[in-house]
């Protein structure tokens, strides 16, 4: 959930999913403005996990709805849950 890793590092994201049996999931959110612009300003990096899909294969993206980046800690329960029905 809120990732801080490029999304341009394909072989990096190959590398994370080979290690994973199950499902791998990215939760992300468009509305997280201080990941956007930390991330951002350390790494002058457009594409962030945290912020958008990750293109990968294997690699399940689900939005979270949130308010911003302190939103995280009130989505997790809820998040658990809705991933828990997907299956």
């Amino acid at each position: 959930m809120g990732a801080p890793i490029s999304c341009q590092e394909e072989e990096i994201w190959q590398q994370v999913v080979s290690t994973v049996s199950g499902r791998f999931v990215n939760c992300y959110s468009t509305k997280d403005w201080v990941l956007a612009f930390v991330y951002r300003l350390h790494s002058l990096d457009i594409d962030v996990a945290g912020l958008q899909p990750v293109k990968i294969p294997r690699i399940e993206n689900i939005e979270l709805e949130l308010e911003g980046h302190l939103g995280y800690t009130d989505a997790v329960q809820d998040t658990l849950c809705r991933l828990v029905k997907i299956v």
